[in-house]
């Protein structure tokens, strides 16, 4: 496993009012959870019902890795009460409770990988996939490496539906997971295909067991580096400067990979969650004009003040 992010708060550092909002935001993070199985089984049940069961196939998968944005910062609260969101702990189970886990708890969530939502250490992008159904084998499980698109082939596969040509305008790129599926011997890609990807600014690409990745800031180098990730899942030997080779073709893949999907270089200084604050003000502008920002302006002075005095005290 690599090492705590420097940036991180320990536990002990936080105020136990804040920490208490913490363990209610992980319980409800648990319990969304929980009330997606249970959901799930009722969905199930009525397909039973209806004599539908026999006839679907399930692709459960979740989103890409724990949401690690810090939305207890003044901004984002601001934000939360005038979209009419609530952070009152005695009303955690009903509708409109805002919560979230921050970015330590998000570490461990991702846990032994490295990085969160927003990067794509595996942390961001290693997510699990269960395909259930009629003709689907049971019990059995796969490490192989597969990507989100191939979960349409995958479907039009089991449907008897051919993929779509290649010369499409925009193609599908993926690849049907149903041969590997009912025989794990045969591999989803070749040792020679690879896959690429990029989402605010963080970027990799994957060959074989080996994965090129760079994460931007602010927990990133945005610096690329080099992985075996059967050896070595959770990202902390670089291989760059051992194998260049390997690592300088990669890297020409990739960049073939961005030209072709017409991948747009971030300016210097761009992060995922500044962006997502920065798009916040502007909402805020456009929907409730300037005035809205006077408590935003007045609660980032009082920060000013409050850090000031303590370096005063220091």
């Amino acid at each position: 496993m690599n090492e705590i992010f420097p940036q991180f708060r320990k536990w002990e550092e936080i105020s136990p009012e804040l920490q208490a909002e913490y363990v209610t935001d992980m319980a409800v993070t648990a319990g969304m959870l929980e009330a997606m199985d249970f959901y799930i089984g009722e969905y199930v049940q009525y397909l039973k019902d209806s004599d539908r069961f026999d006839n679907t196939i399930f692709f459960i998968t979740s989103d890409n890795g724990p949401d690690g944005a810090n939305y207890k910062v003044n901004i984002a609260q601001v934000w939360q009460k005038m979209m009419g969101y609530h952070k009152d702990p005695d009303r955690v189970g009903e509708a409109d409770y805002y919560g979230d886990i921050g970015p330590e708890f998000a570490a461990a969530l991702s846990s032994p990988f490295s990085f969160f939502k927003y990067y794509t250490g595996e942390g961001g992008v290693r997510t699990p996939l269960i395909v259930s159904g009629t003709d689907i084998p049971q019990g059995r499980t796969s490490n192989v490496f597969c990507f989100v698109t191939d979960v349409v082939p995958t479907i039009l596969d089991l449907a008897g539906l051919p993929t779509p040509s290649r010369d499409e305008a925009v193609p599908i790129t993926g690849k049907s997971l149903l041969r590997h599926i009912q025989n794990p011997e045969v591999p989803v890609y070749a040792e020679d295909e690879g896959v690429g990807l990029e989402a605010a600014n963080s970027a990799a690409y994957f060959l074989g067991d080996y994965k090129i990745v760079k994460n931007n800031i602010p927990l990133g180098d945005n610096t690329w580096h080099l992985y075996h990730l059967k050896t070595d899942p959770g990202e902390t030997r670089d291989l760059a400067e051992q194998e260049p080779e390997r690592f300088q073709a990669m890297m020409a893949a990739y960049d073939a990979y961005a030209q072709n999907v017409g991948v747009i270089e971030m300016p210097e200084g761009y992060s995922a969650e500044g962006e997502v604050g920065r798009k916040s003000v502007m909402y805020i502008l456009k929907h409730y004009g300037p005035f809205a920002l006077i408590p935003v302006l007045l609660l980032l002075l009082l920060g000013v003040l409050w850090r000031r005095r303590r370096q005063v005290k220091a």
